[in-house]
């Protein structure tokens, strides 16, 4: 089962799209101006689970632009795929963020 769930102020500078499936979180964190990158990466430590990054490039005829995902899991078996590590890298360790809660989060942290 797929569940798709639309995050709720749907700006251009909010985590689009968040997949769930079998034990896998998958966040789309394409964006100009923001770096979600450790944001997740402090999440997915505190929740003691794995990130890897996926990256998808433009196509030839602009039509299609590059996009950048974030898939979290215990899934060793996915993670161990040739498919999954040829198309994806770990995501670097953000020890220097404070792990981001309902909170607590820092914009300016991330700036690009």
């Amino acid at each position: 089962m797929l569940r798709l769930l639309r995050s709720p102020n749907g700006g251009p500078h909010s985590i689009h799209w968040i997949a769930l499936q079998c034990g896998l979180l998958a966040v789309h964190i394409s964006n100009r101006y923001l770096n979600l990158q450790p944001v997740l990466e402090r999440a997915a430590n505190a929740l003691k689970k794995k990130a890897i990054v996926v990256e998808t490039d433009e196509d030839d005829e602009n039509v299609c632009f590059g996009t950048t995902w974030v898939v979290i899991t215990d899934n060793d078996s996915f993670l161990n795929r040739p498919e999954v590590k040829q198309a994806s890298q770990p995501l670097a360790p953000a020890p220097w963020l404070r792990t981001w809660t309902d909170d607590y989060s820092n914009l300016f942290q991330v700036l690009k």
